[in-house]
């Protein structure tokens, strides 16, 4: 086994921002890997991972021997690890070995991005590309070895020693961006037999009663590997290998020979996928209600070749995996990531596929700012009528500055009832003159009270003549007039009156 970082026994480890590369499994069936981890659940975070080989297969009693597996990071025995964010390229399983005069060529190894064997990975926000499979051995009079699986995301049961069964894989997949996976190629075979067949290349696959849970991955561009008889090996999106999926949703999946494959009873039906651009796009389940067949539009962006045309971005038409998902972005942990070439995260109904990490916020502009309660302007007309709202700024308190000299020919008893409850906080800058003398005459029939409650200091200057009607409430209504013959006051004084 060669491995650049090996965990055994180990629950709790943080694994983050490694480069590790250039890791070569050991002959006679050793595993490579940047990551190795046996009965270990670390974080594994921000790591790039790159250039890992399987090791190549033994050479026994004439038997060539399978290549072993190669991954960006092997999971076994139980571990459950937490894998996001990370980098994984140029892995490759490894070379099956030839075989002597009585045997086939051994097979090619098994090439993956992560593989989970009887483990639970959660695996997210990973950027998967440039996996194959192991290229089968030369049978030198029967037939050449296969070529090896190639895969961005593996999952398979792991089988337990002394008949104990088996453990089996649980893998959650969500928001990967996987594409360029291949399998390995099949070796030529001798006179007596043909070459061997060619590896199938799988964006994720799902083997021999392992589950599955994908959400927002885009899957692109798998192919088989070349071989001889007996036929040639396929690309797949998503393959189901007698196993199950809890949920296949959210993604965009594309350029495979087919697109989603189930070979199980126990695979319901997909929702709200983009599967386009496949020879076939479905084999043996049937598309589901909310899914789409469309090309996504994709366009080049700051981070990678995979972002989503929108119009709101600066492109010319939007993606039809434009909020077309189950769910809002926020709801499913997407709110910091983003589709779009400006970076500005998504919002409301998720998009298909996966999201690069989002640097800008939207700017909202369905919902307007709220505004609180309006400051109205000051007006005044010749002959205004008081009214018992002021108008004033909510937060200030106006002091009259001014009284009028007023002769009334009847005694009107003015008693404030009620005390203001705020504390002022602004005075007037200066006290305006009357430049003329309003008399008031009035005949009131009763003893009437007025409630002056000056809330602020006044914005405008009136240009014209307040000429304050008051009718108190009691057993008699007064009928004040008011009459001003000068030019207009420099001052403003409202009157509101409570009975």
């Amino acid at each position: 086994m060669g491995a650049g970082i090996y965990c055994l026994d180990s629950p709790s480890l943080i694994i983050s921002d490694n480069v590790i590369s250039d890791v070569v499994g050991g002959s006679y069936g050793g595993e490579g890997a940047g990551i190795y981890l046996d009965n270990s659940s670390p974080t594994i975070t921000g790591n790039d991972i790159s250039e890992i080989e399987g090791g190549l297969g033994g050479y026994v009693e004439d038997q060539g021997g399978e290549g072993s597996v190669g991954a960006g990071i092997f999971c076994v025995n139980n571990s459950a690890p937490a894998i996001s964010g990370n980098t994984i390229s140029e892995v490759r399983g490894g070379q099956g070995q030839y075989s002597g005069p009585c045997c086939p060529g051994g097979g090619g190894g098994t090439g993956a991005g992560i593989c989970g064997i009887g483990s639970s990975p959660i695996v997210s926000h990973n950027i998967i590309f440039n996996i194959s499979g192991g290229t089968g051995g030369i049978g030198r009079y029967r037939r050449g070895g296969f070529g090896g699986l190639g895969a961005g995301i593996e999952a398979r049961p792991l089988t337990l020693p002394y008949n104990d069964g088996m453990l089996f894989s649980d893998v959650l997949a969500f928001d990967n961006l996987i594409f360029a996976i291949s399998g390995g190629n099949g070796a030529a075979g001798g006179e007596e037999e043909g070459g061997g067949r060619g590896g199938d290349g799988a964006g994720i696959h799902s083997a021999e009663g392992s589950s599955l849970q994908a959400t927002n991955n885009t899957i692109l561009n798998t192919a088989g590997g070349s071989g001889g008889s007996p036929d040639g090996a396929d690309g797949f999106g998503i393959g189901i290998d007698a196993s199950s999926w809890l949920a296949v949703t959210n993604n965009i999946i594309s350029g495979h020979t087919y697109g989603i494959w189930c070979s199980s009873r126990l695979c319901p039906a997909p929702s709200y996928n983009d599967v386009w651009g496949n020879v076939v796009n479905y084999v043996g389940v049937a598309a589901g209600p909310h899914d789409i067949s469309a090309d996504p539009l994709f366009v080049s962006g700051p981070d990678g070749d995979y972002y989503l045309s929108q119009v709101a971005a600066g492109q010319a038409a939007n993606s039809p995996c434009m909020d077309a998902g189950s769910d809002t972005a926020a709801n499913l942990g997407l709110g910091g990531r983003t589709t779009r070439t400006d970076r500005i995260a998504d919002t409301g109904m998720v998009d298909l596929g996966y999201h690069y990490v989002a640097t800008a916020t939207p700017t909202p502009t369905d919902t307007p700012t709220p505004t609180g309660t309006p400051t109205p302007t000051s007006t005044t007309t010749p002959t205004p009528t008081p009214t018992r709202t002021p108008t004033s700024t909510p937060t200030s308190t106006r002091t009259p500055t001014a009284t009028p000299t007023t002769t009334p020919t009847a005694t009107s008893t003015h008693t404030p009832t009620a005390t203001s409850t705020s504390t002022p906080t602004r005075t007037p800058t200066g006290t305006p003159t009357p430049t003329s003398t309003a008399t008031l005459t009035s005949t009131p029939t009763a003893t009437a009270t007025s409630t002056y409650t000056p809330t602020g200091t006044p914005t405008s200057t009136p240009t014209a003549t307040l000429t304050p009607t008051a009718t108190p409430t009691p057993t008699a209504t007064p009928t004040p007039t008011a009459t001003a013959t000068p030019a207009p006051p420099r001052w403003w004084l409202p009157l509101v009156v409570k009975g």
